[in-house]
């Protein structure tokens, strides 16, 4: 009975999570950064991308978006905003349900141990409590280390072959 209960809660965390990510009503805000063949930074919002400028909403100051010669962008890096956030929410919640479940299915009395959960729901509680630590540092790395960088060097072919995917991340296509 233990292991048919833990089948069934792995099949539902599974498809909940699925479910979960496939819905999303706010607009993806992808964050730019820019590093230029002078050596300065530009940071700010992916707005508008063609074949021989990028245009970048700044992260403070300005609203207009600023103008980027596609000649002069030495590397490119793209990544989702709240990606690092979400990332480490989902290790969280996936991490502490999964290891919750178990540790209250597999829970066996142990009557010598002097430290240790002494019901079902204080071992759901710890392994829970491990398994959120746990998936939470996980998902933070998944969520720093997941974004697009490409290296231009002020090539425009190089920039050229980098634009289609560059368009799927630009708020006006």
């Amino acid at each position: 009975m233990k292991y048919l209960l833990a089948s069934s809660m792995t099949v539902v965390l599974f498809f909940s999570a699925i479910t979960i990510q496939g819905k999303t009503q706010k607009p993806k805000i992808y964050k730019v950064k820019s590093h230029m063949m002078d050596g300065t930074t530009l940071k700010g919002y992916l707005y508008q991308v063609n074949n021989q400028m990028l245009y970048i909403v700044p992260v403070v100051g300005s609203t207009s978006p600023d103008s980027i010669q596609a000649g002069n962008i030495k590397s490119i890096s793209i990544r989702r905003d709240g990606k690092f956030r979400r990332s480490a929410g989902i290790g969280v919640a996936t991490g502490g349900l999964t290891l919750g479940i178990l540790g209250a299915v597999t829970y066996e009395p142990c009557e010598s141990c002097w430290f240790g959960p002494t019901s079902a729901g204080e071992a759901a509680f710890a392994s829970g409590l491990l398994g959120a630590i746990l998936g939470g540092a996980g998902g933070a790395i998944v969520g720093i280390f997941n974004n697009s960088s490409k290296r231009i060097d002020g090539n425009l072919l190089t920039y050229a072959a980098y634009v289609p995917t560059m368009k799927k991340y630009a708020a006006i296509k």
